[in-house]
């Protein structure tokens, strides 16, 4: 009768060894898939929903809506690099709003900045405070922390309330932007400043924006990724203020 060796106990040990150092691996390679496969179906489930929910703003009579990506810190903190914006195209422009515009002096570029004061208003600006009709905008400070990706040095948050509309600023208190002096809105432009006071391209370098370069009002983010974070899923659905 045949006899079957048994391997010897120094190589059973190791095959042993073996087999628990591939287990774990396997398992985290099955989690790696498994989140892999999740997030794509999220980002999927995500897309079919913003086309199905713009089909149905379609319907409602929307029809004019338009997208663009945000490419600067010229708004933070409430709008960051990478955030991607709904523009509604039908919206009456008023003192507070969000608004896409063309820029004055190359129309193939597009900002996104606050009006601020509107035709026939006289805007000042000292200290990143806007006065219209010499009347200050109440800002009050914002017990908060500054975006942690701005890299420009030590800033503050603020609140402020124009119109009725309240919203968020940043400051940066070594690089205080430049004051303006009284102006009045010339007729059919409005006056925008960047969210982001001391940093931002503005109203108070180029002039009032004519009402035929405005695109239209921006409305909320429905996407939002960053190169080194990835997807901002917290950020997307955010109505803008």
């Amino acid at each position: 009768m045949a006899t079957v060796e048994k391997a010897p106990r120094r190589t059973r040990d190791v095959a042993e060894a073996s087999r628990r150092v591939l287990d774990p691996l396997q398992r985290l390679r099955g989690y790696i898939r498994l989140y892999v496969t999740l997030e794509a179906t999220a980002i999927v489930l995500l897309f079919v929903a913003a086309s199905f929910g713009l089909r149905a703003l379609k319907q409602k009579g929307y029809d004019k809506l338009a997208r663009l990506e945000i490419e600067n810190g010229a708004m933070m903190p409430g709008l960051l690099r990478g955030d991607c914006v709904m523009i509604d195209q039908r919206a009456e422009v008023k003192r507070g709003d969000v608004i896409v515009f063309r820029s004055p002096r190359d129309p193939d570029k597009f900002h996104i900045r606050r009006v601020v004061a509107r035709a026939g208003e006289t805007i000042e600006v000292r200290a990143g405070v806007p006065s219209i009709g010499g009347k200050p905008l109440a800002q009050v400070p914002v017990d908060s922390d500054c975006p942690p990706i701005h890299k420009a040095g030590p800033c503050r948050l603020v609140r402020e309330t124009n119109d009725g509309r309240s919203y968020d600023l940043m400051f940066f208190t070594d690089q205080p932007a430049k004051d303006f002096a009284p102006a009045t809105v010339p007729d059919r432009r409005v006056f925008v400043l960047g969210d982001n006071r001391d940093h931002a391209a503005d109203s108070r370098r180029v002039g009032g924006i004519g009402v035929d370069h405005i695109e239209g009002k921006a409305t909320f983010i429905y996407w939002s990724s960053d190169p080194e974070d990835g997807i901002r899923w917290s950020r997307i659905g955010r109505t803008i203020h």
